[in-house]
């Protein structure tokens, strides 16, 4: 198809995660956390964090093109 249709169920995986997150800062204080680098990614935690919220929510958001097809 044309724009390509991803799962529905991607932005609320990733929301979770995000939230999950979330919860671990304000439980735990840990603030370091965010700047550690993610060996996985060679990336920063929050870097990690934001790359999933913009490829999983913000870049799917549904367009005009998109509900027309």
């Amino acid at each position: 198809m044309d724009p390509p249709r991803p799962p529905d169920s991607h932005d609320s995986y990733a929301a979770t995660f995000l939230m999950l997150a979330v919860r671990y800062m304000r439980h735990t204080y840990d603030w370091n956390w965010l700047d550690e680098i993610n060996t996985r990614f060679s990336e920063s935690n929050l870097q990690t964090l934001l790359n999933i919220a913009q490829k999983n929510i913000t870049d799917q958001i549904k367009t005009a093109a998109w509900c027309a097809t």
